[in-house]
This record gives structure tokens, C-alpha cells and sequence, in this order.
């Protein structure tokens, strides 16, 4: 005859039992495992679906801010511009000496800066 820890092997009923027990806890975690990986999955689908629709608004946002740009400039000219700042603004100037060429952001461009002053009478420094 041959024993195990609970008992005689002949002893069947209990043998079975414990075993489907256990294969039926192994069954139940494999299935909340599955959920839970479903779960996770549908997470991923959703946070990417709400980002292609976030992509989608900025893209049609674009594209109706350009259509508005392009209608502003259509409908508008530098000297009309001109004309409506001058009215709030008062008269526009250019800045820097007659003559002088400026870069992009108004500023003068100057190829040397030795013999150029600043207001207290010293050289610049170059930039």
C-alpha cells in the first residue's frame, strides 16, 4: 500500500477533490488574469483613441487658422495696417539711422562695432 501525507492513495474521494479544487483555483485565476489583461488592453485603445482625436481637432484647427490668415491678408495691405495704427498708435517710425539696414527683428546691422559709441561714450562690445 502506498501513503502520501494525507493519507492512503486508495483513498481517492479526497485525493479528487483536492485536485479539482485546485484546478478549478487555477482555471479562476487564468480567467481574472485574462480580465484583467482585457482591461488593460481597452485602456490602451482608449487613451489612443482620444489622442487621434486630439491630433484630428489640432489638425482642422490648423487648417481653419490658415484659411483665416489667408483671408486676412486678402483683404488687408501694409499701407492699410499702416494707416489703422497710425490712428490708435500715432505715426510709425522706423527704427534705427536713415540708411541703416535691419535685421528681422528691427535691430541695425552693423559689420564693425569698433567705431560705434553707446550713450555713455565708450566703444560697444561686440555682439
Amino acid at each position: 500500500m502506498t501513503s502520501y501525507a494525507g493519507g492512503d492513495l486508495n483513498n481517492w474521494p479526497h485525493l479528487e477533490r483536492c485536485v479539482f479544487g485546485k484546478l478549478g483555483l487555477i482555471i479562476m485565476s487564468m480567467g481574472v488574469v485574462g480580465c484583467l489583461l482585457l482591461g488593460y488592453r481597452q485602456q490602451r485603445l482608449s487613451a489612443v483613441h482620444e489622442m487621434v482625436q486630439a491630433q484630428r481637432a489640432m489638425l482642422r484647427h490648423s487648417t481653419e487658422l490658415a484659411k483665416v490668415r489667408a483671408e486676412i491678408a486678402l483683404h488687408s495691405s501694409p499701407q492699410q495696417i499702416g494707416r489703422l495704427a497710425a490712428l490708435k498708435l500715432g505715426p510709425m517710425v522706423v527704427l534705427g539711422k536713415p540708411g541703416e539696414q535691419l535685421d528681422g527683428q528691427g535691430r541695425a546691422i552693423v559689420a564693425d562695432t569698433a567705431d560705434r559709441q553707446g550713450e555713455d561714450g565708450e566703444p560697444l562690445a561686440p555682439r
